[in-house]
């Protein structure tokens, strides 16, 4: 579903057409963080969202600082 791209500081991922697969239901964003999902965070993003973009940046302790930009 995704597309994923190395960088020299980590990598992205590229998800386009979200319509395609969830058209008519309604678009969700789901992350979980800590050891076994301890925390998790859900959002409902708008009904016109067609792309996200997430970006993994490597840091210095060896896990990822993740940014993710949806339009």
């Amino acid at each position: 579903m995704g597309t994923e791209t190395r960088t020299k500081k980590g990598f992205t991922l590229t998800f386009v057409d979200l319509d395609k697969f969830t058209e008519p239901l309604e678009k969700w964003m789901y992350c979980a963080y800590g050891m076994g999902g301890d925390v998790q965070l859900l959002r409902r993003l708008p009904d016109t969202t067609r792309e996200c973009v997430s970006e993994y940046t490597k840091t210095p302790y060896g896990n990822y600082d993740i940014r993710t930009i949806c339009r």
